[in-house]
């Protein structure tokens, strides 16, 4: 085994190192993304939370604000299956890393366009264009990175633990985004917002796993699938499996008859 290898190996803690819930917190790349990505989520929340409300302040419209929300729910249902191709095909470390990026350039620009002043209703319209395309990039990338930096032992706490990233937040999120919006302006919320996609970033910079091994080109590439081709045969799979077809019909519905309420109807109500 060379040292890039090891380097792209899942590190192992010692047996019996701590509670089974925590030892995928003991290998240094998965310590690093479940750092980074909790941060990130936080930071989420204030974008969730300010969004909504920034949108309600500039128009007093909740038509607008379900607009906002449906230029970010189109492209986001689109390009899914294109983002979980591009996570067998290309490394999720590296997907995931220029997402963070791209996106705390994006939020920062708005969180100086409101600072300033500036910000009218177009640029939350292309804002949210712009999240519909790369969220699904990056949500597949992390769903297919964590087995790449832990042994298999160690892959369902550890995907307890990424679960948890992903919810916890919640809890805390909301609450803290409403404190700031309530005592200084809506614009901090979103310079919040950029900088944890900032700390994602960075922590998707220092882990060394997550990395697929380069592919030596040969007759073999001639029989792989196109991409497209392998997104048809992703769909064709779920779609004829009846648990996965009812699961995606009724994972469908509940968005459609609870976002709507949720996200936009509280806001404008409150």
């Amino acid at each position: 085994m060379t040292a890039a290898d090891e380097a792209r190996a899942p590190a192992t803690p010692a047996r019996g190192a701590g509670p089974n819930l925590l030892r995928p917190l003991r290998v240094r790349d998965f310590r690093l993304l479940f750092g980074g990505e909790s941060v990130s989520v936080l930071g989420d929340y204030f974008h969730f939370v300010a969004l909504a409300w920034l949108t309600i302040t500039l128009t007093g419209s909740g038509l607008a604000l379900g607009g906002v929300l449906l230029v970010a729910a189109i492209p986001r249902a689109v390009f899914v299956l294109l983002g979980g191709a591009l996570s067998d095909r290309f490394s999720p470390r590296s997907l995931m890393l220029y997402s963070n990026a791209f996106r705390a350039i994006v939020v920062g620009i708005l969180a100086a366009l409101i600072l300033t002043g500036s910000a009218e209703l177009w640029h939350l319209f292309v804002i949210a264009g712009i999240f519909g395309v790369v969220d699904p990039l990056f949500y597949p990338a992390i769903s297919s990175i964590s087995p790449m930096l832990v042994d298999e032992p160690m892959l369902p706490p550890a995907n307890a633990l990424m679960q948890g990233s992903q919810q916890l937040p919640g809890l805390i999120g909301p609450v803290l985004a409403s404190l700031l919006i309530a005592s200084l302006q809506i614009g901090a919320a979103f310079v919040i917002d950029a900088v944890s996609f900032a700390i994602a970033a960075i922590a998707l910079l220092l882990i060394v796993g997550g990395r697929r091994a380069a592919r030596a080109e040969g007759p073999a590439d001639d029989l792989r699938p196109s991409l497209l081709g392998t997104i048809a045969d992703g769909f064709r799979f779920a779609w004829s499996d009846p648990a996965v077809r009812s699961l995606i019909l009724l994972t469908a519905a509940c968005n459609f008859a609870f976002n709507g309420p949720l996200l936009v109807g509280l806001p404008f109500l409150a």
